[in-house]
Parts: C-alpha cells; structure tokens; sequence
C-alpha cells in the first residue's frame, strides 16, 4: 500500500514563512449556527479558508469580509452560496466548476500569493463513494484540472467522503503529487469523535510541507468537524 505523507518540517524549515488555512464543512441547514460560524472563522487565523456547504453564512458575509475581502462563493462570480473560499490575500485567476452531474460548482481553484510566494489553492466537496461511480468520476476530473492547470505549491482541502487509504483517494494523490500529514483526525460522523472516520482533509504539494493539521475542538452545528493546517511555504 502506498504511503503519501506529506514530510515533516525540520530544522531546515525553521524561519521560513508559513500560512494557516481552515477547512470546514458548515452543513446546508446548519443556519442557526451561522453567525457563531462566522466568528470562528473571524477569530480563527486563517489566511485561508475554504467552506462547504455554506448557505448558513450567506448573510454574514459582510462581517466576513471585514477580514477577508476577497472571496469566492455567495455572490462572487455566483448565485450559490454551496462551496466557498476566503482570503486575506488577493485572489488570482479563480474558477468555480463542476465535477459531475450529481452537484454544482462544488470545486474552486485560484492562486494566492501568500510571503511572496504564488500558491495554487483548491477547495472541493466530493460525493459519498456510494454513489454509483460519481465519486471517481469528480475525484478523475479534479485530478486533471490540477494536472493541466496548476503547476507548483498547490494546497486542496475539502470534504471528500473518504479515507486517504480508500484506494480512489491513495491513486488521486499518487497521480497529483498531493500529500497527508502524517496524522490526519476523525473528522465524521460528529458523534464518534475521535473514533470516527477522516473523511476531511488537507492535502499539499512539495515544496509545501504540513506542519500540522488540526481538529477544531467544536463541530458548530455540524455533522464535521472543521480543520486547521499549518504549511511552511518554501521557495523554488
């Protein structure tokens, strides 16, 4: 079997920049939880943040944007507020696709210059592998936009339904280059905690190193808990 962890910092990479990014699918009918979400997010850290299933901070954008002013989702470049990316930083050359039939523009990509570095950052909401062969089908199509389109330090996270170790996810990262961290929590069903499933992940390309990747300690509503990274940024 096939390992793709993602190697540790080391002394190296001491002193070298680094950026956080959050991960969390806030779940479709969480809407009494937006405004808590939101704050969260606000109070989080993140440079980055990509959101799944968003519709419960489609009215708390504004706030939002007091920190992060660029974005991708709920109203930017699209009606849906379904997959979401927020930034500190600008956002260049975004797009907002379809994986399959099965849900709309669930995959966002863009480039975002963090330490003078240019970063390729993806967010994505996969379909449950149960689902007919739709979950290979989206898991084929993102792999060859990442392929064809985004060349060097790449950061994706998402939802994808699925273990690193499903042989599907284990191939998507062989053929991407994409990489764990060495120890990636349980992130569903809420209920299990820690003896649940890492179905949430955050992936990065070298010469991006994880140094961390981190379960938010409350799941806000929903049926995920949310995660936090830390990545080095290395030069070319």
């Amino acid at each position: 079997m096939a390992t793709h962890y993602s190697l540790p910092a080391g002394p190296a990479d001491l002193g070298k920049p680094k950026f956080r990014l959050l991960s969390i699918n806030a779940l479709n009918s969480n809407f009494e939880s937006g405004e808590t979400i939101a704050r969260m997010i606000v109070a989080s850290g993140a440079d980055v943040v990509n959101v799944m299933e968003a519709p419960p901070l489609r009215h708390h954008v504004d706030e939002l944007a007091q920190v992060y002013p660029y974005r991708v989702g709920c109203g930017a470049m699209t009606r849906q507020c379904d997959q979401l990316m927020l930034s500190k930083f600008p956002i260049e050359a975004p797009q907002l696709m379809s994986l399959s039939k099965i849900f709309d523009e669930r995959f966002i990509t863009a480039t975002i210059k963090i330490a003078g570095q240019t970063i390729n950052f993806a967010g994505i909401h996969t379909t449950k592998p149960y689902f007919d062969d739709f979950h290979s089908l989206e898991l084929k199509n993102a792999a060859g936009v990442i392929l064809t389109q985004m060349t060097g330090p790449l950061v994706l996270s998402g939802d994808f339904n699925a273990s690193s170790l499903d042989p599907g996810m284990e191939n998507f990262l062989e053929t991407t280059g994409l990489r764990t961290a060495l120890w990636e929590p349980a992130t569903w069903p809420v209920e299990a905690g820690r003896f649940g499933l890492p179905v949430d992940h955050i992936y990065a390309r070298p010469p991006l190193k994880i140094i961390s990747v981190t379960r938010l300690p409350d799941a806000y509503g929903s049926n995920h808990y949310g995660l936090t990274a830390e990545i080095t940024v290395s030069k070319l």
